[in-house]
């Protein structure tokens, strides 16, 4: 396949030059012929050349269109790292082998939707990554290495709330039973049931029985906690529900 695309690309490099053409004359008729004979012969090379780049923007766009079908982008959590490589493991439990090019590849590190270049040294086991690079056989050669945050967005019922120690127990819609540790950092909204609209809202507003959909960041070291912070959550009261 690269011998062929060679072979087609050097000849396709000849046509691409123009034809000279010199005709040495010694009287007005054969000057006249000449004239003619290299109007011919312009008028040839250009159509050489038209179809030599009809010919090289057809090569160009399969290019493209290979390289596009190869091109991949995968996410999840760093799982095993080596020097050159490391293993991802997505959110539904996939692994992908990631080959590193130390020339290539370049690292960032996303903070509030800003990217920072920084190095391979920065990653961590469990951190959650995204890749894009070329993918083969042996998995995916990255061009590109995104260290970013995953957040994980769950519903349930509250069935306790403490508000000594400002905590909420949750059972999920899963059937999981979460606490919730609200900080002054959580952004809190209500439901009005009367304007079906949402309001900034306070811990006191909560009571058992009230619907909740939170909002926190998931780190895969994490996984098996069920203690969390919520960094935002939405209550809708269960008089909701009685209308």
């Amino acid at each position: 396949m690269k011998k062929t695309l060679l072979i087609c690309l050097l000849s396709l490099t000849c046509l691409s030059f123009p034809v000279v053409t010199v005709a040495v004359t010694a009287t007005n008729s054969a000057e006249k012929t000449a004239s003619d004979a290299a109007e011919k012969t312009v008028t040839l090379t250009q159509d050489q050349e038209a179809a030599a780049k009809k010919m090289r923007d057809r090569l160009a766009n399969k290019v493209a269109e290979i390289t596009q079908k190869n091109n991949k982008a995968v996410s999840g959590f760093v799982k095993e790292k080596q020097k050159n490589a490391f293993t991802l493991t997505s959110l539904e439990g996939k692994d992908t082998s990631i080959k590193l090019d130390d020339t290539l590849t370049k690292y960032y590190q996303v903070v509030s939707n800003k990217r920072q270049e920084v190095k391979y040294d920065n990653i961590e086991k469990n951190d959650f990554v995204i890749v894009s690079g070329v993918n083969n056989d042996e998995g995916v050669t990255a061009n590109f290495v995104y260290i970013d945050e995953v957040f994980k967005i769950l519903s349930g019922k509250v069935t306790e709330v403490d508000k000594d120690n400002y905590q909420l127990k949750v059972t999920t819609t899963e059937k999981d039973n979460y606490s919730l540790n609200i900080e002054s950092s959580t952004k809190q909204f209500l439901l009005n049931v009367k304007t079906l609209e949402l309001e900034k809202s306070g811990f006191s507003k909560i009571k058992e029985g009230d619907t909740i959909h939170f909002t926190f960041r998931f780190a895969q070291k994490d996984k098996d906690n069920l203690i969390v912070t919520p960094q935002r959550l939405v209550v809708i009261p269960q008089e909701y529900f009685q209308k």
